[in-house]
């Protein structure tokens, strides 16, 4: 049983808010709610819901038999009330609390289905900037990226797009983010080949593509400073500009013990950057910079792997 920690990174003195005890195995996701209220985490025993004021899991219907798997990433789906779109395995899987206000903490699924060509769902991001209905973009392990339309009025999943790559190259999307123009086009990570690639958000068409490093781990963009910041599978996190592919520069973590994917995320407005490592310990860069600012020590033995960030200048880490 893992622990999830949250902790206020910018206060004065690092602090560890709360321990979260409930799943049975690593934890490989995890998600705040925009709102700050809620924490979404998955792992191989499924998808949890917390209390942020409480620190207490929330009970969800449990899914029926064949819907039950390993949960390797989540996301919120924000309007006017708390959604989240939680992955499986081999299947997406769309859950919201009613409108009830009486019941805003209680979470049901709503719906369900088995995309791409069934391989693990890799990432999940959502777009809820446009006029219409919230985009969601999927990224598989069997090399496909599909954009949705979420239909909020009857909670359906709608195809925009699809692409799937070439079995004969080294192409899997392993992370995805929305550009904030007017097409929303997408921007897609690859874990094996390194490339940043960026397609049109009408049709699919190549727009870009760079070559950012041998491997991403993970990956997170900052749209007002056109930056991105990936894991580059080794000593640590590069820094680059999105349209252009040029390199900023290197926060370095050390040289790994052991290489693996490791969370990383943009807060304080992208003054700073959160990064994993496969050490156990938690590192705040100066975006500006690359000086470790703050280090917080996870654990003894194995990685800090998966971080998710709040506004309110929250984290939460746990190790696979």
């Amino acid at each position: 049983m893992l622990p999830t920690v949250i902790s206020d990174i910018f206060s004065r003195r690092l602090q560890t808010t709360a321990t979260l005890h409930g799943h049975i195995g690593p934890v490989i996701s995890i998600a705040f709610s925009p709102s700050g209220a809620f924490m979404a985490s998955g792992g191989a025993d499924g998808v949890k819901i917390w209390d942020l004021k409480t620190y207490k899991e929330i009970n969800i219907p449990q899914q029926s038999y064949h819907e039950r798997a390993q949960v390797s990433s989540v996301c919120w789906i924000t309007r006017k009330n708390d959604s989240i779109a939680q992955t499986r395995q081999v299947r997406q899987l769309v859950t919201v609390p009613p409108t009830d206000e009486r019941f805003q903490s209680r979470f049901e699924a709503v719906f369900s289905t088995r995309i791409a060509r069934g391989g693990e769902i890799l990432c999940v991001t959502a777009d809820i900037t446009g006029n219409d209905q919230t985009r969601i973009a999927t990224c598989t392990r069997d090399k496909c990226v599909q954009v949705w339309l979420f239909n909020s009025a009857n909670c359906q999943l709608v195809p925009v797009y699809s692409k799937a790559y070439k079995d004969n190259r080294e192409i899997v999307p392993k992370s995805v983010a929305f550009d904030d123009n007017a097409n929303r086009d997408l921007f897609v990570f690859g874990l094996y080949d390194g490339g940043l690639y960026k397609y049109s958000g009408k049709d699919a068409t190549t727009l870009s593509k760079y070559q950012l490093g041998s491997q991403i781990g993970n990956a997170a963009v900052d749209l007002e400073r056109r930056l991105c910041v990936i894991d580059n599978v080794g000593n640590g996190f590069d820094i680059y500009k999105v349209d252009t592919g040029s390199f900023v520069r290197t926060l370095s973590t050390g040289d790994p013990l052991k290489t693996h994917p490791k969370g990383v995320a943009f807060v304080d407005r992208s003054h700073a950057i959160v990064g994993g490592s496969d050490h156990g310990q938690v590192y705040v860069f100066d975006r500006k910079t690359g000086k470790v600012l703050r280090k917080l020590k996870h654990s003894r033995q194995g990685g800090a792997e998966t971080i998710a960030v709040s506004l309110l200048t929250h984290i939460a880490v746990d190790r696979a």
